[in-house]
């Protein structure tokens, strides 16, 4: 009988959320850094709306938790042929097998849930999270974390590569059926990645780097997964690629009933390296292929701007260095500063203000800390923010004043420190009248969707024509702050069509290309 008990795991570093909100992995199991794609269905969007875009500027193209594993003699049958064929799809060889461990529905899920019991520092930290996401605005009310957290992970989850045990755990006892082939070939992706790059020693590589980001780390390690998976997904059967399909929609409705109490920033904290980390590999993929992709592992700088600009990974440039947020008289800094950035403060603003005035904001950024403190008894954020030209200093402070007005009066103060702008806010408690953000943070996530796939798909196709990725940036900047956008993401995700996105973003993209074309002449 196969043995599902789930002993302790060796410790690997930590993948740490942004600045003032986890992604939740510090409540997981050590062996389950690397998971598939949550089930959901954003996929509305998709190539259709590229291929709009592409039409619309062709012209301008053609103008210019377990035990450590022994590695085992050979792949389990059950995978049939799908190591070589990653092999193939992904440009690397396997240099060895690993354990593929198949568990029931049950025991998948023990393993997946989050297990706090008889941890007492587990709910006191989880107690202080929701605090300090409170302070930011991004939750609101009571809210139990560990059991939000464990939801998404149960509800989502397919299967899962362990870089601590070395072994793929799969949920289901086989054979396996299109849709576990597809997620295994996710998973298989990132055992080449470890075998070749060492996850858990770049993992902790990035967390050395006082600019880094373990979240854009991470968005590059899912992106190049999704792009494989996708990939592989191509090469099945009409008959295979139907029951794939029926088999995600089904997961994904599934997930969304599961789910529905999750407060909004954490499904869109677990789903963000999936949604945006693929735009960043279609880039990176685009010039190159496996073999540029496979420099970005190596060399790569893994910054927040890879969740807002796609393109960043051709520029590999570095924000700028940001002393940490000064403390008053009196207030108890917890922890150390971290880093504050362009994601962390398109969240910040777009749960409070206009997503497009605080994607903006987002473009501007150019360095940022945040430290978490206590006061008057209270958890407290204090954060400063450095834009990229100074001369955006007051337009990005005008956001930060709208955001803080949009919360309950004196919970937050928004101030200057010569060009940096900065920001205090503390938890006003679990019954204030701190309204819920969750819809703000719905449409926030889809206009970045938008935004990331049109610069993605883009600067591919600039990229491949031999022009500069400067133009489809504007492009898609100029589609993401039209009306049309707009209107569209005030619609809830799952009543938007692929036919509704393609207008929207059909007629956003004429006016948009008169606007670039005429800035790059």
């Amino acid at each position: 009988m196969e043995d599902e008990s789930t002993p302790a795991a060796p410790p690997v570093p930590p993948v740490s959320g942004p600045g003032f909100g986890p992604t939740g992995a510090e409540f997981l199991p050590a062996a389950m850094p690397w998971t598939p794609p949550p089930r959901r269905n954003s996929r509305w969007l998709a190539a259709g709306v590229v291929v709009v875009v592409v039409a619309l500027l062709a012209g301008v193209v053609a103008i210019g938790g377990f035990s450590r594993s022994e590695g085992p003699d050979h792949w389990d049958a059950r995978l049939g042929d799908l190591p070589a064929r990653v092999e193939s799809l992904r440009g690397l060889r396997f240099t060895h097998p690993v354990p593929v461990r198949f568990l029931d529905d049950k025991a998948f899920r023990r393993v997946t849930a989050v297990d706090a019991n008889g941890k007492p520092n587990a709910k006191k930290k989880a107690d202080r999270i929701t605090a300090s996401l409170r302070a930011a605005g991004l939750l609101s009310g009571e809210v139990d974390l560990v059991k939000a957290i464990s939801k998404e992970r149960q509800s989502s989850v397919l299967a899962f590569y362990s870089p601590s045990a070395k072994e793929i755990v799969v949920r289901g006892t086989g054979p396996l059926d299109a849709a576990h082939r597809v997620t295994v070939a996710h998973e298989l992706t990132h055992v080449l990645q470890d075998q070749h790059f060492d996850l858990p020693a770049l993992q902790a590589r990035v967390a050395r780097d006082p600019e880094g980001s373990s979240d854009a780390l991470r968005a590059v390690v899912e992106g190049d997964a999704v792009r494989i998976e996708k990939k592989y997904a191509k090469t099945l059967s009409a008959a295979d690629r139907a029951s794939y399909r029926t088999a995600n929609d089904k997961g994904v409705d599934q997930a969304g009933r599961e789910t529905s109490d999750v407060p909004a920033i954490l499904t869109l904290q677990f789903s963000a390296p999936y949604r945006y980390g693929p735009p960043v590999l279609t880039v990176l993929a685009a010039d190159g292929g496996n073999r540029n992709v496979d420099r970005a592992f190596t060399h790569g700088v893994f910054t927040q701007e890879l969740f807002i600009e796609p393109s960043a990974p051709l520029t590999e440039s570095k924000p700028r260095s940001v002393a940490a947020p000064r403390l008053a008289h009196g207030e108890k800094a917890r922890g150390k500063s971290e880093t504050f950035g362009a994601y962390d403060l398109y969240l910040l603003l777009a749960s409070r203000i206009d997503p497009a005035a605080a994607l903006d904001a987002a473009f501007n950024w150019n360095g940022g800390r945040i430290q978490e403190f206590r006061a008057d008894g209270r958890t407290c954020i204090s954060g400063v923010v450095v834009p990229e030209r100074p001369s955006r200093a007051g337009a990005m402070a005008t956001d930060f004043v709208r955001w803080a007005g949009a919360l309950p009066p004196g919970m937050a103060t928004v101030g200057r420190r010569g060009n940096a702008v900065t920001f205090r806010s503390c938890d006003p408690g679990a019954r204030s009248k701190l309204t819920s953000p969750d819809a703000a943070i719905v449409r926030s996530g889809v206009l970045l969707d938008i935004h990331s796939e049109i610069e993605g798909g883009l600067v591919a196709e600039f990229v491949k024509a031999g022009r500069p990725a400067s133009a489809a940036s504007c492009f898609a900047s100029e589609i993401a702050r039209s009306p049309q956008i707009g209107l569209l993401i005030q619609i809830p995700e799952r009543d938007i069509t692929s036919e509704m996105a393609r207008t929207a973003v059909g007629d956003a993209g004429t006016n948009a290309r008169n606007v670039c074309l005429s800035a790059a002449q």
